[in-house]
């Protein structure tokens, strides 16, 4: 039965975006504990419990089904940065996560900078499919999709090749397609803003000294201030005083993934990261569920270390989140000397 799936438990519908599969999606055992690996091009790929897989189907031949235009955000979210499938648990079908966009404002930013995260930057044109894309924008469907397009082209932050427009790129009132749409200036210095917000640099104030072999010590003064202080043979230890603060030491390597694991728990404990607290701890949880399986899949968690990485910079920023991608820099080797599906 298990090898049987697409015809003896066939979804024609995507149980996320709602549109038709019409025989462009695919459904494969993938490991133990049994569970899916689906793809279907406007939302990439996700891994679904078996069990929950057959309760979508059901509630489809019952026509209950109720599409999850935010699971097909976060499933879109992963291919656009190249972070492969999206493990959805029962967690996320019970309810979305707090942190992801929800107002019509929170989607809009959130496709700016997955846009230019995902080739903008690097001023890759691409072509936009409103009917099919609008999960990039955690957008409920196409029409709210094209609004949020429209509100980012009126504002003068995206642009496109109007050129290439003809009377079929008009589908049901909505413009269908949108080509070699590329971020304007503004666009850019927008989602730059929004990712590093400017420091106040009048309340900072620094200092560094260097002393004895190949030393290196930095003494950083004021309201906001880090210390790190470095001492003896490749030792790291940072200090931070008063309110507020975190502190973290490392004194040694992890010699497995599972040690990586527990200090990046340990890592990740602080208040400062509370703001991407479920996303964390959602990524933590498919690490573990993985290392637990005979043979976990490398490309879950390459993708899960390194959103941990990411979740960890977005909620804290580069320098209180500097343990936890230093302790990230040790996945690849140990990802190599671990036996992986």
């Amino acid at each position: 039965m298990f090898s049987d799936l697409d015809t003896s438990f066939p979804l024609h519908t995507c149980p996320l975006t709602g549109l038709a599969l019409n025989g462009r999606a695919s459904f494969q055992p993938d490991g133990a504990p049994p569970s899916i690996l689906y793809t279907f091009e406007p939302i990439g790929s996700a891994i679904i419990d078996l069990g929950l897989y057959f309760s979508l189907s059901a509630c489809e031949q019952r026509g209950q089904l109720q599409p999850r235009s935010d699971l097909a955000g976060v499933c879109r979210e992963a291919k656009e940065r190249g972070l492969g499938p999206y493990d959805i648990t029962e967690k996320y079908i019970k309810g979305p996560d707090s942190s992801w966009p929800c107002t019509f404002d929170e989607k809009l930013l959130h496709f700016l900078r997955l846009f230019y995260e995902s080739g903008g930057k690097e001023r890759k044109k691409r072509t936009i499919n409103v009917l099919e894309d609008f999960p990039m924008a955690f957008a409920q469907d196409a029409e709210e999709f094209h609004r949020i397009l429209e509100a980012l082209l009126d504002e003068g932050l995206l642009r496109y090749d109007k050129s290439n427009r003809v009377q079929g790129d008009w589908v049901n009132g909505i413009q269908a397609w949108y080509y070699d749409v590329l971020l304007t200036p503004q666009g850019k210095s927008t989602v730059l803003s929004s990712i590093s917000p400017p420091l106040d640099t009048s309340k900072m104030a620094s200092n560094s000294f260097h002393f004895g072999s190949n030393a290196n010590v930095n003494l950083v003064q004021g309201d906001g201030a880090i210390q790190t202080n470095v001492s003896g043979n490749n030792a790291r230890v940072n200090v931070a005083r008063g309110n507020n603060n975190t502190q973290a030491n490392q004194s040694e390597q992890p010699s497995n993934l599972a040690e990586l694991t527990e200090a990046l728990k340990q890592a990740l404990s602080p208040a400062s990261f509370d703001s991407r607290r479920d996303e964390i701890d959602h990524e933590l949880d498919v690490i573990e569920s993985q290392l637990k399986k005979p043979e976990p899949k490398k490309s879950i968690l390459e993708r899960s270390f390194d959103y941990v990485k990411e979740l960890a910079i977005k909620s804290a920023g580069p320098a209180a989140a500097a343990t936890v991608v230093e302790l990230i820099k040790h996945a690849p080797e140990l990802l190599a000397a671990t036996h992986l599906g």
